[in-house]
């Protein structure tokens, strides 16, 4: 009985260690960890440069050297012609103060219109007239201003470098001659001359911008203008009157100017 008991605890055994061993692994799961977020490119933010803004108001003002006009030129001929005329001298302030203002459309190329002021000439000629109870000192001014008004473009060349063009009309102003104290002239008209007009202005323009800000330049600029005038005013005929007559008074206006410009 004790040896039947010994062989069935035996095959227990040998019975339990083999089902263990027929028995498969069971495979686990692998463990994940969770990958860490890839942050998102955003898209970027592009600042607005000041080339990106469209409409451009500017003012500029500058000191404009003019050469010889036509009427100059012929009323040197004049006065230096005058019969009995002594102590003749002359001071001629030959352009002056030049400057306007801009209104623009656009980026890289650029349309508007202009506004602007050009003083002409202001001259004062010394002389003395001998009448026979001695010499009579005289003091002869002229001026002459314009106020041209233009349809301009500009173009950029690179950022902040541009070329400009404008073409329009200007007005005569304050267009005078006259003398201090009167002379008489031998019809007895005081020689008191007025001169009306209007003049085709061609205009062209070479400057830097640099910008402040988005909305704020300032720069420089080199102004061209050439004026053709028709005037029509007094000339003395015979040096003893006055005539009115038509003339063409022609000159080139050359501004170095310094330039404000606001953008949006």
């Amino acid at each position: 009985m004790k040896t039947l008991i010994s062989i069935l605890s035996v095959l227990t055994i040998v019975t339990s260690v083999s089902a263990q061993k027929g028995k498969k692994p069971v495979a686990k799961a692998p463990v994940t960890q969770a990958s860490a977020p890839v942050p998102s490119a955003s898209t970027p933010v592009v600042a607005k440069t000041a080339d990106d803004k469209s409409f451009h108001i500017s003012i500029w003002g500058g000191y404009g050297i003019a050469t010889k006009s036509d009427y100059l030129k012929g009323r040197e001929t004049i006065f230096s012609n005058l019969t009995g005329a002594t102590n003749l001298s002359v001071t001629t302030k030959n352009g002056g103060i030049a400057g306007g203002a801009d209104f623009f459309y656009g980026t890289s190329f650029q349309f508007g219109a202009s506004v602007g002021y050009l003083q002409g000439h202001d001259v004062t000629r010394n002389l003395s007239f001998d009448s026979g109870s001695g010499p009579t000192a005289y003091k002869v001014t002229a001026k002459m201003n314009y106020v041209p008004i233009l349809l301009s473009v500009r173009y950029f060349l690179i950022s902040g470098l541009y070329v400009g063009a404008g073409v329009g009309i200007a007005s005569v102003m304050d267009g005078a001659e006259k003398s201090t104290p009167s002379i008489n002239l031998a019809n007895g008209n005081a020689y008191d001359v007025k001169f009306t007009g209007s003049a085709t202005v061609l205009q062209g323009r070479l400057g830097y911008d640099y910008s402040v800000s988005s909305n704020f330049s300032i720069g420089v600029a080199g102004v061209f203008t050439y004026v053709m005038a028709e005037l029509e005013g007094g000339k003395l005929k015979d040096n003893q009157d006055l005539v009115l007559e038509k003339f063409s008074n022609n000159f080139l206006n050359i501004a170095p100017a310094v330039a404000l410009t606001l953008k949006f």
